[in-house]
């Protein structure tokens, strides 16, 4: 995202299902699939990431689409209207996958360094949840006023962001995602390494924070 702050974004988890195309999906990915998704005016940007942990499991690819509004339902359908009209074109490629997709509303105030479009090589994932209901304000608080500063304050991060996702969504009710101009794998490991124990010794982790899943790609 460089620094910006969108008010709401998609996340595309895709895989290759014939890793003797790779190459050839990545063109038609990067020349073709965000060209059209762009051109279509459902998104105002378009970045691509890949999983820069091997032993994660999780999928190869990442995009990540900024919105141009917060009607995340509307948009939703927008979306998979299109694809519909691109495979009805021949657009899309027949070696795609897609294990997962979401919709994120923003909350809570913008966190940056003050870098105005700072450049993003990489980026750290939290889906979590609340485990208390009566807490969920003091969660959130906790997570805006308190979790984030700590990690911008570790310098491995430049811009923090959080979100709630779409209503009836699979998956984690908030979504945290860290921009790092290192990388991302570097980044998080230093952050579990280095910082994390520092901060649960001081007090600073919540005991209400269940993540549900986690993910650190780099740009491509």
């Amino acid at each position: 995202m460089d620094g910006r702050h969108p008010e709401a974004i998609r996340l595309t988890f895709t895989n290759c299902t014939d890793r003797a195309h790779e190459a050839e999906f990545n063109t038609w990915y990067d020349a073709i699939h965000l060209p059209d998704i762009l051109g279509s005016g459902l998104a105002t940007t378009g970045t691509r990431f890949a999983d820069a942990d091997r032993e994660s499991g999780n999928p190869a690819y990442l995009a990540l689409y900024e919105l141009p509004g917060t009607d995340l339902e509307r948009i939703n359908q927008a979306f998979a209207d299109e694809v519909r009209r691109l495979h009805e074109r021949g657009r899309m490629y027949p070696h795609l996958q897609i294990p997962r997709r979401s919709m994120w509303r923003r909350i809570g105030e913008h966190h940056g360094s003050g870098q105005l479009r700072a450049r993003t090589a990489g980026l750290f994932i939290i889906e979590s949840n609340c485990t208390s209901s009566e807490r969920e304000r003091e969660f959130n608080e906790w997570y805006d006023r308190i979790h984030i500063p700590d990690l911008l304050g570790t310098k491995l991060f430049h811009t923090a962001h959080r979100f709630r996702s779409l209503a009836g969504q699979e998956g984690g009710t908030y979504l945290a995602i860290y921009e790092t101009s290192g990388d991302a794998l570097e980044a998080a490991e230093g952050f579990t390494r280095n910082h994390r124990p520092k901060l649960k010794a001081a007090g600073r982790l919540s005991d209400i924070i269940d993540i549900t899943w986690r993910g650190i790609y780099n740009r491509i």
